[in-house]
């Protein structure tokens, strides 16, 4: 599968370890904001962990996630790969149809301005006074901070519409606007020609309305049709009833997290009886917050009713590869290292940030039983190029090279030409109107006349990447 697989890391602090010594697991007696071990819960309700961006370059039911961890290791530059579980899906928190009153989370006792104050964090994380201690009993404060609403996303124009640019330069029409709400088309991208020339790993990449998917692979010098699993978008409404999951509160819209198989089954089981029981439906008509709080209280309830049942009935879709079979165990869907080696080189990812990797490579040296492997990174790109000779990061890079870009881009558009030294000219000419040939069908076509760029290198640089054309 090679360049398809992510590493991210797990927070150390709210995990400060992987596995517990409970002979329960920790994570059946779940209560709020407790910390419990990243093993028990990924055994019990799978693997969800927040990312700040969903990369398009994940393929459902192939890539593997491969999880970083700091654990008690004393130098900062080291950590341990301790394992990592198949992708199933993404999920995307969108803002709700109707403005929502939302809960406060973690209320705590705390001092503030030389008194003891009940404190509770809204969604958006700002610190809200409830109560206050006064001659020793708590009083609710008439507080001039409303319970936070999400404001609802804007509606549409009648008759607009949302399109997508595939692969092969054609445009449809994916979504219009139908009474104020965005409606799904039946359009599609054409696949891809059979006599188109592809390699190993590469993909087609579609736009979906929440993100992107990978429609196409690459398999022995072919395209092949994958499953296409777009991103299911979740409003607040829906996950609020669950617990605070191991990746994160599940109520802030625009947030992305990525599922393994049973925390995909989970959330699907656990939508059914949401709409069964009718419980978003009943918190929205609440009049009173001891009623929201009494519907959270069942909706959590059922939650953990839920991963119950799921786990009861489901069997574990995860294979361990015949190279690991001795080096790993199954916990879940989560693929466990028997002994997590500390990698060669510190990854230089930010928390919630998702790495592009060679898992096979990685996977290899593993069951080699190489105490340190290195990381084989598939960012191949531009930016990463040059942040390597620069010495600089990749977003700096890609800053610099983005505002390169947007200059070359007005001085061509404004001049006509633009000249690189050591490089090549770039220059617009008008092209005549032609006939053609649709590459799919072979059909005869006649293409318009249009402006293009033209380009032509300098010599230096033809025999630099072209080598002598004589020999």
């Amino acid at each position: 599968m090679g360049y398809h697989d992510g590493m991210i890391w797990i927070d150390h602090q709210f995990y400060p370890k992987l596995l517990c010594r409970a002979q329960q697991s920790c994570a059946t007696r779940t209560r709020r904001y407790q910390r419990n071990c990243f093993i028990h819960e990924a055994q019990w309700r799978g693997c969800c962990r927040k990312v700040a961006h969903l990369p398009s370059w994940l393929i459902p039911n192939r890539s593997r996630i491969f999880f970083l961890h700091k654990g008690n290791l004393k130098k900062r530059q080291e950590g341990r790969i301790i394992g990592y579980h198949i992708f199933k899906r993404a999920e995307v928190i969108a803002q709700p149809e109707k403005p929502l009153r939302l809960p406060l989370q973690r209320l705590a006792e705390v001092w503030h301005q030389d008194e003891l104050v009940r404190q509770g964090q809204r969604w958006d994380g700002a610190e809200i006074i409830t109560h206050r201690l006064i001659n020793g009993v708590w009083i609710k404060v008439n507080d001039p901070f409303p319970d936070p609403e999400l404001t609802p996303a804007p509606e549409c124009q009648q008759g607009q519409t949302r399109k997508q640019k595939c692969a092969d330069g054609t445009q449809i029409i994916t979504h219009v606007c139908q009474n104020g709400a965005w409606e799904q088309t039946q359009a599609k991208c054409p696949p891809p020609s059979a006599a188109q020339a592809c390699s190993g790993g590469d993909v087609i990449i579609e736009n979906c309305d929440h993100g992107t998917a990978v429609s196409h692979m690459c398999i022995d010098g072919q395209w092949q049709a994958i499953e296409l699993v777009c991103p299911a978008p979740q409003a607040p409404e829906t996950t609020m009833f669950e617990e605070e999951r191991s990746c994160g509160l599940r109520l802030k819209p625009s947030s992305i997290y990525l599922l393994d198989a049973l925390a995909a089954d989970i959330a699907d089981a656990f939508d059914q009886i949401l709409a069964n029981e009718r419980l978003p439906k009943k918190y929205a008509l609440a009049k009173t917050s001891q009623e929201r709080g009494k519907i959270l209280r069942a909706g959590r309830k059922l939650f953990k009713e839920t991963i119950n049942m799921v786990q009861a009935e489901r069997t574990t879709q995860t294979k361990l590869p015949p190279l690991l079979e001795n080096e790993a165990k199954l916990h879940g869907e989560l693929v466990l290292f028997a002994k997590p080696p500390i990698f060669e080189r510190f990854p230089q990812a930010s928390f919630q940030h998702i790495l592009r990797i060679d898992g096979d490579k990685l996977l290899t040296q593993i069951a080699e039983g190489v105490p340190r492997p290195k990381i084989f990174y598939a960012d191949h790109s531009l930016a990463s190029k040059i942040a390597t000779e620069l010495k600089t990061t990749k977003g700096h890079s890609q800053t610099l090279l983005n505002q390169i870009l947007k200059v070359f881009g007005d001085e061509l558009a404004q001049q006509g030409r633009l000249r690189l030294p050591h490089f090549g000219n770039f220059k617009i000419v008008q092209r005549k109107a032609r006939k053609g040939r649709n590459p799919q069908t072979g059909a005869p076509i006649d293409i318009p006349a249009k402006k293009v760029v033209k380009f032509k290198a300098f010599q230096k640089l033809q025999d630099k990447t072209c080598g002598d054309n004589q020999s």
